[in-house]
């Protein structure tokens, strides 16, 4: 009889007493039920390594974006600051406009 899945023989224990008490047909059913078990403990394995690496990737992503975030935001205030002073400028040159029309008593420079 080979050995079996620690769990299962744990429970045989506990259940029917010694491992060598299982008779012939008993110990194809426990060893198919410690193949099960033993399965079960691989697929959980790999679960977790995927959910491992699919965080990993998920971190990694994430700087990545708000990294990007960060980035365009800069840019966004960069142009903010910039619409500010071509603003600024286009009033200005405005208010020179309505200046010179004064100078002038008349009005050179079609200003609203």
């Amino acid at each position: 009889m080979s050995e079996f899945h620690h769990v299962l023989s744990r429970q045989i224990k506990k259940h029917l007493g010694e491992k060598d008490a299982v008779n012939t047909c008993g110990a194809n059913f426990l060893e198919a039920v410690s193949d099960a078990y033993t399965h079960a403990d691989e697929d959980r394995a790999r679960a977790e390594r995927s959910l491992d690496l699919s965080s990993k990737e998920m971190a990694e992503v994430n700087g990545k974006l708000e990294e990007e975030i960060k980035r365009v935001k800069e840019q966004a205030d960069e142009l903010e600051r910039l619409n500010t002073v071509m603003i600024g400028r286009e009033l200005r040159v405005i208010d020179l406009k309505k200046e010179v029309n004064i100078l002038l008593h008349k009005d050179k420079y079609h200003v609203e």
